[in-house]
């Protein structure tokens, strides 16, 4: 877990930036329990686990890579392929059956989706009071890990 621990070390301190970053033991979690538990670990207050979609590692590395270099208010809807790669290295540091969520399905980050429709249009359920925000949950059986960003317009 290298990776995935030296990103959070860098990214824990920046809670007054708007980002949020936890990773930590969750072994002791239940299955069931484990996106809403690792969001209050980071200081969250998830109302349910209905209100994440389960995503695929690629759209989750693409989720992070778009969050670190884009306004959520005032950016584009776009990710730089460099930093998405290397976000999904890290990711694979949770191994093959890690799970992904979000507060969006992010569809239009996949490679099959056409680039917009009513389908596939960005809607999400705020884990937070701010006006945008979104991240990436993950897990495996042992490690959690969030990152998160809210952003006021």
């Amino acid at each position: 877990m290298e990776k995935l621990t030296a990103f959070a070390k860098q990214w824990q301190n920046a809670r007054e930036d708007g980002f949020g970053c936890w990773v930590g033991d969750i072994s002791d979690v239940r299955e069931s329990e484990r996106v809403t538990t690792i969001a209050r670990r980071a200081g969250y207050a998830p109302e349910s686990r209905d209100d994440f979609f389960e995503i695929s590692r690629r759209t989750a590395a693409r989720v992070l890579a778009y969050v670190q270099k884009e306004s959520l208010a005032y950016g584009q809807r776009r990710y730089r392929e460099g930093l998405a790669r290397d976000m999904s290295a890290m990711l694979g540091e949770l191994g093959p059956a890690a799970r992904f969520w979000s507060n969006s399905r992010h569809s239009d980050f996949e490679p099959a989706s056409p680039v917009f429709t009513p389908d596939n249009a960005w809607m999400w359920i705020g884990l937070t009071e701010a006006t945008f925000d979104t991240g990436v949950i993950a897990c495996n059986e042992e490690t959690g890990f969030i990152f998160w960003i809210e952003e006021e317009d």
